[in-house]
């Protein structure tokens, strides 16, 4: 049987373009240069992939996809998808793999946590 994992938010280390997959380093310049940041939560330990993301007010995260499906769950703030939902503090969003979605962050920032079963391969559209 295996321990818990405990994280503990003063203690994360936010990624660096360094970081970030070749596939998404572009936005990620983009998006550390707006003040946006992640920090992985967890990395595979007992199945589940996670982040948590932080952008400013307005930035726009262009139409991608992930070869995995993706669990949502907005902490503060807001976002508007592409497809016109509005998604606020609380809301959750079920993405499922191959999905293409972008969002638009509402004047107040967002803040969420991503939650996927494995790492994901991301395609800019």
């Amino acid at each position: 049987m295996s321990s818990p994992l405990y994280r503990h938010l003063s203690s994360l280390a936010w990624e660096t373009v360094r970081d970030v997959k070749p596939e998404v380093r572009g936005l990620a310049e983009k998006g550390i240069a707006a003040g946006a940041r992640r920090s992985r939560l967890t990395t595979g330990e007992m199945g589940f992939h996670s982040a948590l993301n932080e952008m400013p007010a307005d930035f726009v995260v262009p139409p991608h996809s992930h070869d995995v499906a993706e669990l949502l769950i907005v902490l503060a703030g807001s976002c508007t998808v592409t497809d016109g939902t509005r998604l606020e503090t609380g809301d959750v969003a079920a993405i499922p793999a191959g999905m293409e979605y972008g969002f638009q962050v509402g004047e107040d920032g967002l803040r969420f946590v991503v939650v996927r079963s494995d790492d994901a391969h991301t395609t800019i559209a």
